[in-house]
Formats: structure tokens, sequence, C-alpha cells
């Protein structure tokens, strides 16, 4: 068959082969694309009336149209041989998989949502598979599950016999389907989808276990066991499998075929709460002591995977023979402050942003509850980096409750349920399913919200719809999905999601003209290319440009606060005054945002490493996991003299994001600091990969490069390149090499190593030329740093100390009219009265 050409397709390699036929590779000449070929036997359609009924059957089998379905493309006969036609899949068989390895319970679920989205879909369009066996369900290389042959052996099966399935030994489907065939099917009863759940089920257990749920090799004796004896539970083999899963395929595997799952939705509605658990059985009894204690079990985030999308946190907490959690009744809860977590989405690819998107909108209604603490949500990145630890996220946002939720997006509807759970005991206090049309999406989120706050509080009032509600649901879910690739490509620099995150956001503020908050989301992605490395002269425009038209839709829009504070704060001869109060304007406007306080503690620090050390702490308190503030905050502390602490927050990001570019840069500085020469140059290697990838700026590693240079030399006979490298340092620190962003805060590192290396001559000239240069070093840090007692008492030093006492009163007077405006954090007030003192 090989180099044969049927009709219009051009076998190139078989592929495959079964009871049934051959399956070869084949290229669709008409439309250049490759299909999968079956050549059936010459006994499967004996005469023109059964070729005229598979054909008939075979146009039903192409309407079947679902991402985990293989599509029937055509049929058709040439010189007597029958062929059939269907999409080419690349891709492993579940059955080859699971001859090579044990899946873990994650893989179980993502695939078996999968395997039943499909039967939902088929069952739908009334088709009954008949043959569900791990050899027909194919995993693609990026974790898409398709499920061939639907209908298939009812097209291919002669009317008149009924019992052709199990007799035809030499099609080897005794040994290949008779394991996974109901009850019914043996008995050649009439069949319904419940006969594809029982199939289902023994392929679950395979995926489960590693073996079959009956292992007789006998035909008769496994029709028997198949007919009469229950399978061995799934725990007897496996015992960390959970009981929740066990429950799931047992049920499945019922003999009466109404103790089964009726129907593959309520199968899906059981899987979905398997991922979503209530994660809490309930608390065991201290009148058992010798009872095995309950332990966590992770359940991991997917990210990336089409088809079934595990996306957020969740965790499960059980013990055999524990009794099912159920929600609490009594209608006093008692919680007074609460986060979402990522949602788990279980669509294809690109509705992946959901897992932001939902936590994000149930958040944004519930904050209007008086009364209740609402947690600005994690992101699905930032949740990634817990690796699934359910205590970690509690003790770090410190809350009472937690919104767990999933969502089912398939055929323009979405599934959404949500659940209440206490952070403490980790009961489940409530849930509920909500289903709804795509394009009702805001509503949907909105009583959610609403049910989650009757839940929470019953006498309150009805949320009431937010600003942008009234917006287009294809506005909101492309401007959704924009903010999750913005996210990304924050914290990763990948080009992919920069490339995706520019025209989603573009398209969503086309789509609603009056959306500030896209506005200035496309102006913090140009924050973000600067970053990588992109020209100030190029990205400082788009970056104004994009913020300005945020304010002048919404002058309350705090993220275009934060940019323009940044963009000043990068800006040549920048203006402190202007980006200190845009800060101010971000953290007030904004002030759930880490970041808002992030960019008033950069702005801050010019002039009061104190003062910006409080609006980082703030940053981590409102989201703790925003690891840009804990970073900044570390590069304070070491040049307040505290070096080792500072390298354990640095420690702390990596541990949580393990290829963040900035926190690799920031290790090699403050290692530099602490002396430990060798393994920041083990680190080197990385920053300049970063570089050439484009997601660290050339002239932060050239600096950090200089400065390893410089510490490697000093106390060794080279002392000409020890002068060389400190020469370059203090180049830079003056302003006379070629500038970076940040340059003026980052080389303010270089005064110390001068007044600890250099002459007290140089290191003041360092000082004098920045300050004429408008860079003056923080007030508190030059009459307290230790560093700095080698020169504290030089006239000139005075004379220097005196400029910078006259920034930082500007400063306090910024911040004092800020508070005549009630647009001061209150977190500033105790500090700023501390600073005061130092006046």
């Amino acid at each position: 068959m090989i180099g044969r050409t049927l009709g219009r397709y051009q076998i190139y390699e078989k592929i495959g082969g079964g009871g049934w036929g051959d399956v070869y590779r084949a290229r669709d000449e008409r439309l250049d694309r490759d299909v999968a070929l079956k050549v059936l036997t010459a006994r499967a359609l004996e005469d023109d009336s059964s070729r005229k009924r598979f054909r008939k059957e075979a146009l039903v089998l192409s309407r079947l149209n679902h991402p985990n379905i293989a599509t029937i493309l055509d049929f058709d006969t040439q010189e007597g041989l029958d062929f059939l036609v269907m999409e080419y899949i690349v891709g492993t068989t579940l059955h080859e998989m699971l001859s090579t390895r044990r899946l873990s319970e994650k893989e179980i679920v993502q695939l078996s949502m999968q395997i039943a989205a499909a039967l939902e879909e088929a069952h739908h369009m009334g088709v009954v598979h008949r043959d569900l066996k791990p050899s027909n369900i194919i995993v693609t290389p990026k974790g898409q599950v398709k499920v061939l042959d639907f209908g298939l052996a009812k097209m291919l099966q002669p009317p008149d016999d009924k019992h052709v399935a199990f007799l035809t030994t030499e099609t080897n489907l005794v040994i290949g389907t008779v394991p996974y065939m109901s009850p019914e099917q043996l008995k050649a009863e009439p069949l319904d989808a419940r006969s594809d759940i029982y199939s289902f089920g023994s392929t679950l257990y395979e995926m489960a276990t590693g073996q079959r749920p009956h292992t007789e090799t006998q035909p008769i004796s496994l029709v028997d066991a198949i007919l009469h004896k229950p399978p061995p539970p799934p725990i007897q083999i496996r015992q960390e499998l959970s009981p929740r899963l066990q429950e799931i395929i047992l049920k499945c595997l019922e003999k009466n075929p109404d103790s089964r799952y009726q129907s593959a939705e309520d199968l899906q509605t059981d899987l979905r709460r398997l991922a979503t658990p209530s994660m809490v059985p309930e608390i065991e009894s201290t009148a058992r002591p010798r009872r095995k204690r309950i332990h966590l079990r992770k359940i991991a985030l997917y990210a990336g995977i089409p088809a079934v999308l595990l996306i957020g946190l969740s965790l499960v907490l059980f013990i055999s023979g524990l009794k099912k959690s159920k929600p609490v009744q009594n209608a006093a809860l008692n919680i007074h402050s609460i986060v979402a977590l990522p949602s788990k989405v279980y669509a294809s690819e690109e509705n992946l942003f959901l897992s932001d998107a939902i936590p994000n909108a149930l958040s944004t209604h519930l904050s209007q509850v008086q009364g209740l603490d609402t947690k600005l949500p994690p992101t699905n990145v930032e949740m990634e980096r817990l690796d699934g630890d359910f205590t970690r996220l509690a003790n770090a946002y410190g809350v009472e409750a937690l919104i767990a939720s999933s969502v089912t997006a398939d055929q323009g509807r979405f599934v959404l349920n949500v659940q209440l759970i206490e952070a403490r005991t980790r009961r489940l206090l409530w849930s509920r399913d909500y289903n709804g049309l795509r394009e009702n999406y805001l509503e949907l989120v909105h009583s959610a919200a609403d049910g989650l706050r009757s839940a929470l509080y019953p006498s309150a009032s009805p949320i009431p719809a937010v600003a942008g509600e009234e917006r287009s649901t294809n506005a909101e879910l492309v401007f959704q999905r924009g903010l999750f690739h913005m996210r990304s490509y924050i914290n990763l620099k990948r080009k992919e999601d920069f490339d995706s995150a520019l025209p989603d956001l573009q398209h969503a503020l086309k789509l609603d003209p009056t959306n500030a908050r896209a506005a200035a989301a496309i102006a913090r992605v140009y924050v973000a290319k600067l970053e990588s490395g992109a020209p100030l002269r190029e990205v400082l425009p788009e970056i104004d440009k994009w913020a300005y038209q945020a304010l002048k839709l919404d002058h309350r829009c705090g993220e275009a606060w934060q940019v323009l504070s940044v963009a000043e704060e990068m800006r040549p001869n920048s203006d402190s005054r202007k980006k200190v109060e845009y800060s101010l304007k971000a953290a007030i406007y904004a002030s759930q945002m880490g970041y808002s306080h992030h960019v008033l503690s950069v702005a801050l620090a010019r002039n009061s490493f104190v003062l910006a050390v409080e609006a980082s702490r703030e940053g981590t308190r409102q989201e703790p996991l925003h690891l840009t503030s804990l970073l900044f905050r570390a590069g304070i502390i070491s040049r307040q003299g505290k070096p080792k602490e500072a390298l354990k927050l640095i420690e702390q990001v990596l541990g949580m994001e393990h290829e963040m570019p900035m926190g690799e840069l920031m290790k090699v500085w403050v290692l530099l600091r602490n002396l430990q020469y060798e393994d920041a140059e083990k680190l080197m290697t990385q920053l300049e990969k970063n570089v050439a990838e484009r997601r660290l700026h050339p002239g932060w590693v050239e600096f950090a490069r200089d400065w390893l240079d410089f510490e490697k030399s000093t106390g060794r006979k080279s002392k000409e390149q020890a002068s060389a490298a400190l020469q370059r340092l203090v180049n830079a620190a003056r302003g006379q090499a070629p500038p970076f962003p940040r340059w003026e805060i980052i080389t303010g590192n270089v005064i110390g190593l001068q007044a600890k290396h250099d002459t007290t001559a140089a290191t003041l000239e360092t000082l004098s030329l920045r300050a004429e240069n408008g860079i003056f070093e923080p007030y508190d840090w030059l009459i307290l740093s230790p560093e700095l007692e080698t020169i504290r008492k030089d006239p000139q030093f005075k004379t220097i100390v005196a400029r910078s006492r006259k920034e930082f009163e500007e400063m306090i007077s910024i911040l004092e009219e800020a508070r005549g405006l009630n647009e001061l954090p209150s977190y500033l007030e105790k500090p700023l009265a501390e600073m005061r003192k130092l006046l």
C-alpha cells in the first residue's frame, strides 16, 4: 500500500492496524494536509447496501466536531478497497503510555476530563462509541486527548449479527476489547450511553492502577468476571489514590446500568469536583487516637496544556474511610477576610486566561461588600510558585476563607463551580454551580459573586454592577486574556507573551474605547519591554501615549499612575516631585495592587530608604506573592548594611520563581556586597544568557561584571586591574558612561565601594558630581550608613548632606500635601513622624 494513491490520498507509511483494517498516514493532495487513512478489511463491508449504510453513518459521525474527538473527513471505495479518512494526529496511544509508566493522579484527572468531554459531546449527538479503550485514545505531545473510532464498531457490525463483538477471536476483539466491554454489551442487550461510561470506568481503572479491573486471561473467565465479580478497589492496588477518584471509578463500573452515572455530563461534574475539591474531609475525632493522621496531597498546577486544563491552586486532604465533607449549613459564617484562588479551567488553551480572570472578577464584585476584606487574588503564575502548598498560601495571605473555582468552557457555554473554604480548618462552607452562555460571562460571574455574598452576609444588600460591567463580554474576555499574557511577560520576559499581550489589549480597547485599564496595561507592557533591553527612545513615547490616554478616560486609573511614575523615573532629567506625586496617586487609586506600593517605594528611595522600605513592605502585605517588592527591598537593605538579610529575601524570591531574571541579577549584586565572589561568578553566565534572550538590560549586567571584576582583583598584585575596574564603576556612578535604566539608583552601590577602597577625595567627588546632575543620595542613608563612617567628618561631606537634606525636606512637603488631600497612605504616617526627627 505504501506509495499507492486512493482517491486524492497518497499513502506514505503504515501507522497502525486492528480488527477492522490497517491505518496509514496519507497526504490529501487537494488540501495539502496529512490524514489518517483506514483501509477496511475485505469482509468489513460485503456489499453495496452495507457501503451505503456505512456512508450514511460516516456522514453522521463527521458532524462530531470537538477538540477531543478525531474527526472523520471522508469515506470512499476504489478498486474494491473501502477506506475511511480521518484527522491525522501525532501522539501516543493511552495504551502505549500506560505500558511505559504510571500516571500521577493529576495526569489521570487531566486526561479523564478530556475523555469524558468527548463522550459527552458524542452522546449529545446520539452517538455511542461501543469500543472505548486505551488503544483508541491518543494523547498528543501537548497533552491533548483525541478519542478515535466513535461509532465505528456499530458501523462495521452487520445488523443481524449481535454477537460478532466477542465471537470473532481472530480480530483480536477478545483480548483487545472484551476487558473494556460493559455487562450489557457482553449479553448482547440494547446499548446506550451508559455502556460507554462502563468502558470509560475500565479505562480509568487502568489509568489509576496500571491494570485492568479484571485480570482473567481466558475469554470465558473474563466474561464471567465482568458479568458477576466486583473489581478490586483501586486503593487496594495503589494506596496513595484519593478516595474520591476511587468512588468515581467504581460508580462507572457498576454492573447495573441504572447504578452508574446516567450521563457523561454527570460524570464530568464529579470529575470537575475532584479537580476542585472541597479540600476538607471532616476533622478526625479525638476519640480515635490510633487513626492515621490526615496528610496533604497536592494537585499541582497545569499550565499551557490544551483541551482540559487544570488551572489554579487546589489541595486534597484525605484519608481512607473518612466521610465526604459537606457544606456547612450555618448562615453565620463569621468570615471577614477572603482571597480567591486561580480557577481551574477545562477548555482549549486559548481559554487559559480564565484562571486569572474569574477570581479577579469575583474579587472585584466582593470588594463592594461592607465589612469584608477582599484581597487581590494571586495570579496563575504566582500560585505556581508555591507548588500547590495550601498551607503556605493561607499563612501568606492571613485570610479566614478562600474561594476555589473551576470553569468548563465548551461549545459556547460556561459551567462555573464556586466553593467557599475555611482557611484554618479547610472545611467546605458553601458550594454552587452556575451555568450560562459564553456571551453572558459577565452576568455569570456577577451571580456567582452575589451567591458568595449571600453565603457570607445573608442580610447584606445584593452586589450592584461594577464599572465596566456594561461592556460586552467579548471586550471583557479579550481584555482579560491580554492581562494574562501581560503578567506572564512582566515576570518571564518571553517575546511570545509580548506578542500575545499587545494585540489583545489593543483589540480590547478598540472593542471598548472607554476601558482605561486596557490603555494602562498597554503602557505597562512597554515598561516591561524597556526592562528587557529595548531602547528608551523607542519605548518611552509609547508608555506616555498609553498612560495619558488611560488618564483621559479615567483620572482615577491607578495602573496609569503606576506607569507614569516608572516612566518619570527612567526619563532623562526626571522630575522627582512628579515621580512621588504619581506614585502616591497609584498607591491610593490602586491600593490593593502590590505594584502600586512598589513604584512608591522606588520613588521614595531617592530621598529615604526608611520610607521606601515601608512602602515595599506594604506591597508585600497587599500581595504576598509580589516578588518585585521583595527584590527591591532586598536591594535597599543590602545598602543599609544587611546583605545577609537581603540574600534571604532574594533566595525566597528565587525559591518561588526559579528563573526570574531580575532575581538572578539582584542575587549577583548582593553576593558581591556580601563578598561571595565565586558564587556571583557562577551566576554571570546565566545573566549573559538572559541578555542574549532579551530578558535583561545589558547595562545592568555590564555593571555587575565590572563590580565582579573589581572585587576579584582587589587584594591581588594587579592593582592596575583593580583600578581600571573601579574606574569603570565610578564613571557609571558619575554619569560619565552610557546610561542604562535606573542607573542613578543602581550605581549608588559604588559610593560604598569607593568609601572602602578609594580615597576620600575621590568618593566626595563622585557624590558632588552626582548632586550636580540632580542625583541626591537618600538623606537617612548618608547620616546613618556605616559604610560612610570614614568620610562623614569631612567638611565637604557635610555640604553634600545639606543638599540631600534639602531634597529630603522637599519630599516631606510633598507627603504633607498629600496628607492634606487625603492621598497619603496610612502606613507612612508613623515612619514619616520618625523621619521628621532626623531634621
